[in-house]
């Protein structure tokens, strides 16, 4: 194959980046382009670091932003005296704050298909099994997930795992109790 199958090739230059890492990246611009066009500073496919033009003198990362959890998210939208009084008097919100919870510790795991999978366990329980919880017990399950929340945020992963097995292992008992056939179902995805 050449230039009578793919047609002429058009003229470009090669222009090299450099991360401070050493890293070279070559990028491929139309021979024609302005120098003002052609970016001064790329990211780096090897490090993620800013790349630039000169070998000699490359750009240094001037803020490394850490990533932000779900938490944080969530964090962002309660102030302190909101989440108490969450816990204290869930009201109409019980689902909701709920599912925020399930949401931020599925999302804490980084793996996209361990949260494809919570997310779905979510809308189970959303659809579900929450529906057949009576109201007056729900604020002791929000109470067990702010000691679940708290064991994260402390970095006791040890608790944390273990206040939440205990958790699902109380969920099967009570629903065991509330509806025995239920965890024997087959669930319609359609």
């Amino acid at each position: 194959m050449g230039e009578q199958d793919r047609g002429i090739t058009a003229d470009r230059v090669a222009v090299s980046y450099w991360d401070e890492l050493g890293n070279e990246t070559v990028r491929y611009f139309a021979a024609g382009l302005p120098d003002e066009e052609i970016p001064d500073v790329i990211d780096s496919p090897s490090s993620g670091l800013p790349a630039g033009r000169d070998r000699d003198n490359p750009p240094v990362l001037a803020k490394q932003e850490p990533y932000k959890t779900h938490l944080a998210y969530v964090k962002e939208r309660r102030t302190d005296a909101e989440a108490e009084q969450l816990l204290d008097d869930p009201g109409p919100r019980w689902g909701q704050v709920s599912n925020e919870f399930h949401s931020m510790v599925g999302g804490l795991t980084g793996n996209p298909v361990l949260d494809l999978v919570g997310s779905s366990l979510n809308d189970i329980h959303a659809d579900r099994v929450r529906p057949i919880f009576p109201v007056g017990s729900r604020a002791g399950v929000l109470r067990v997930h702010k000691k679940i929340a708290d064991a994260i945020i402390s970095g006791d992963a040890d608790q944390a795992e273990h206040l939440s097995r205990r958790h699902i292992q109380e969920l099967i008992k009570r629903l065991k109790e509330l509806n025995p056939n239920m965890l024997d179902e087959l669930i319609d995805w359609h």
